[in-house]
């Protein structure tokens, strides 16, 4: 079967009404060359047959590259007027095996191999910091929320309508997925840890796929896709948060915002009769329903990464005004697809107690604002009115409705006020996501090369020029592409959360330049989508085969790709690096747990107070209870600057804590709890008084770890005023230490201090032994008792 003959099978196998116009093709082709306006084509039909490679460019004019393998094809099969118009369910062997036909050895190849390329970049840096003999380590801190959810599922009988009320309000969609996955292996803590390892990769892969035919299907031209998909692979903050044990919530995210964008874009590919139901218009359906209703219940910020869509409805309603035609006609199913997914995601929400109200209705708020849209369109187009005139007219109804939401829908209201509040205080939390895309605490220009690497400049030149040629070339995957890339950007100059999001659309822009630049220099043939407004010109339209250039330019290729990518391989690199949890960290919630074993600590006596960034991954290897890190985030900084230490005490115990790590700090005051436990080790000094609750376990270079107990309380007579020293020798680890306190008997000759050290102290030429009871028990120990 030749290339003409498997691009007419596979054609006809997608879009069986397309068959009359080939025959249509055939029977001018038969007189001569020809132009576009001799054929009775729109302009989306015709570019889609120009796409397949079926027709060639014959100086200013076009020809059927081969009229007898066409029509070979059209008189193999058998179709009727219902076949036209309606989806056919039967197997159709015909389109198989021209689909398998048409294959390209060498793109195919090509796409494996870069989506290996996603792989070795989502595992590579990981591999040994997760897989760390018998034990898997995920990486990061949020993480171990999944994993405690899951592992609670996995413990709990549930099903989707009684998962846990916290479970219900936070990521549910995402969480029962993967506990589907968790059951699917088996239902056990390894398979919890399995699926929680390998999600970020397989949903990475997906990514990447579902980018290739983005990009190819947007810019038609294959070219275009693989270097967005490498570009993808190499881009830092997009490779580390889909890493290898990353078990957090971004790589599903980029998988449902990406197939929502693939599916908006099959749906305005599709260029029959809006009535028509064909193929690709069910599968964008599809697409468009998973990726809306889905994301906002996948994420609690799943409800602004919808929002791009917005203003698609608004820039394609615009343009369509332009061009003059209905915009009903051409957002039917986007309509259709948005509607439904409206009320799949209320039906969720009410069925199975899904997600809070705010979230599971913002696909009917977005699907009420788009028919506004589109109504006022409608009418703009009947009536002849101007573009701007529907615009202004478009923004005063967004205000208004606006308004009435407000005013109307209490729970969208204080969602919106709790959103406002949220991001006023972007950057002041601490927490890096926090933070704007351009941040100036690590440069307003560097911030974005740190996260997004040469992917940012190649992105955003490509968002600019494409959205500049937008109206003049008028392609609708170019709507769609804008659309998500301007807000997408807006958002992450918000905050740093949406900048990844933001970096799958700079990668299919980054691609478009690369390729664009390699034409530029001659060591590919130019790009024709840049030079035509005529989005039917061969030149703009997809190779069904690519052939490798020899050797010397495939290698000049490699080199420039490098150029582009190496930043973001090595910010790759140490991206995943700040995310793993050190070899420190981990030795020393294993050093917690064994000795919380060993004395028989259980929860809640057994809570890890640390600083919150790794609080979760402590308390995970601890006691298993890694749901929240909001008191280390509340407390721990403020315990650890707090030069008081009774009334911390008192705090700590009423949690109650178990263990407090400290690390090192620089420049402390000297009596701060910072002071006192990292460099005093609890022991009293000239100037600082020392502390009797905090009994050292653990200690490494960089790690400290005290036992936090009611310290038994040693009393003795002596002589008022007079100042006595006591101390102990303590191993802890490889070091060993003398824990010294200094005491003042009062007016009445008392002496009493408390201590954390059950063992033999001395007084001066006296001792007096502590056992483990009384320092558990906070009981007094009096100096003539011991004796």
């Amino acid at each position: 079967m030749s290339n003409v003959e498997s691009a007419t099978a596979e054609l006809l196998a997608d879009r069986p009404e397309i068959e009359s116009d080939l025959r249509t093709l055939l029977d001018v082709d038969a007189d001569g060359s020809w132009t576009f306006d001799d054929v009775p084509l729109d302009s989306g039909t015709f570019g889609e047959i120009v796409s397949t490679g079926i027709i060639k460019s014959v100086d200013d004019a076009y020809r059927v590259r081969d009229p007898e393998a066409v029509r070979a094809v059209l008189n193999g099969r058998t179709t009727d007027a219902a076949d036209k118009s309606s989806v056919s369910l039967s197997i159709d062997i015909a389109g198989i095996r021209g689909r398998l036909g048409s294959l390209d050895p060498v793109a195919l190849g090509t796409l494996v191999v870069l989506l290996l390329f996603v792989v070795v970049m989502r595992t590579a840096f990981s591999w040994s910091a997760v897989f760390r003999g018998e034990n898997v380590v995920l990486l990061g801190n949020d993480p171990y929320f999944y994993r405690f959810w899951l592992d609670e599922l996995t413990r709990t009988p549930a099903t989707l309508g009684s998962l846990p009320a916290a479970v219900r309000s936070h990521d549910v969609f995402m969480i029962a997925t993967l506990w589907v996955g968790t059951l699917l292996l088996g239902g056990t803590q390894q398979a919890v840890s399995s699926v929680l390892t390998w999600y970020p990769v397989l949903a990475a892969v997906a990514t990447g796929g579902l980018l290739y035919w983005i990009a190819t299907a947007s810019f038609a031209d294959r070219r275009i896709g693989f270097a967005a998909l490498g570009i993808y692979a190499t881009t830092p903050i997009l490779a580390y948060r889909s890493a290898l044990g990353f078990g957090d919530h971004h790589a599903f995210d980029y998988l449902l915002v990406t197939i929502a964008i693939a599916g908006l874009i099959a749906l305005v590919t599709e260029s029959s009769h809006w009535r028509v139901v064909a193929r690709r218009r069910i599968t964008g359906v599809i697409g468009v329903i998973l990726g809306v209703a889905g994301q906002v219940h996948a994420w609690r910020g799943g409800s602004l990464l919808v929002a791009p869509l917005a203003a698609y409805i608004v820039i394609s309603t615009l343009i369509n005004r332009r061009k003059n035609r209905d915009p009903f006609t051409a957002n039917a199913w986007f309509l259709g697809a948005l509607g439904t997914a409206a009320l799949i995601s209320l039906a969720v929400h009410i069925a199975l107690g899904w997600s809070p109200l705010f979230r599971a209705a913002t696909p009917l708020l977005l699907f009420g604002w788009s028919a506004v849209v589109v109504g006022i369109g409608v009418a703009a187009h009947r009536l002849d009115l101007s573009a701007s005139t529907m615009f202004i007219t478009e923004v005063v109804s967004g205000i208004v409705a606006t308004g009435i939401v407000w005013l109307t829908v209490p729970t969208v209201r204080d969602a919106m006020m709790r959103g406002v509040a949220y991001f006023s205080g972007t950057g002041s939390t601490g927490i890096s996501e926090t933070a704007s895309l351009f941040s100036p605490n690590i440069g307003v220009v560097t911030t974005p090369f740190y996260y997004l690497g040469a992917t940012f400049i190649f992105g955003l030149v490509g968002l600019v020029y494409v959205s500049y040629r937008l109206a003049a070339v008028d392609r609708s995957t170019w709507t769609v592409l804008c659309a998500y890339g301007w807000t997408l950007l807006v958002a992450g100059t918000v905050q740093l959360r949406f900048a990844s999001q933001f970096g799958l659309l700079c990668a299919v822009f980054a691609g478009f330049v690369f390729v664009y630049v390699l034409g530029i220099v001659d060591l590919i043939d130019p790009l024709g989508v840049v030079n035509s407004l005529d989005p039917t010109t061969p030149d703009s339209t997809v190779n069904r085969t690519i052939s490798l250039p020899e050797p010397r330019v495939l290698g000049i290729i490699v080199v420039v790709f490098l150029l582009v990518s190496g930043f973001g391989l090595f910010q790759t690199f140490t991206g995943t690096d700040d995310i793993k949890v050190s070899d420190e960290a981990y030795k020393t919630s294993i050093a917690i747990n064994d000795y919380a074993t060993d004395t028989g600590t259980t929860w809640p006596d057994n809570y890890v107070l640390s600083r919150w960034s790794w609080n979760r991954a402590y308390n995970y290897y601890v006691n298993g209870k890694s749901e929240s890190y909001t008191y280390a985030r509340n407390n721990y900084r403020d315990f650890l600057t707090a030069t008081d230490p009774t009334p911390w005490y008192e705090r700590l115990s009423e949690k109650p804590v178990g263990y407090v790590v400290v690390e090192p700090a620089f420049g402390p005051p000297p009596d701060s709890m910072q002071a006192r436990l990292w460099s005093n080790w609890g022991s009293a000094t000239n100037t600082t008084a020392g502390l009797g609750h905090y009994r050292a376990i653990h200690a490494t270079a960089d790690r400290k770890v005290y036992e936090v107990v009611p310290g038994a309380e040693l009393s003795w007579d002596g002589i008022p005023g007079e100042t006595r020293v006591i101390q102990t020798t303590v191993t802890v680890g490889n070091e060993t230490v003398t824990y010294e306190r200094r005491v003042t008997a009062g007016d009445d000759g008392q002496y009493s201090v408390r201590v954390p050290y059950a063992g033999s102290y001395e007084i001066g030429s006296e001792g007096v032994t502590v056992s483990e009871a009384a320092v558990r028990s906070g009981n007094s120990v009096s100096l003539s008792d011991s004796g």
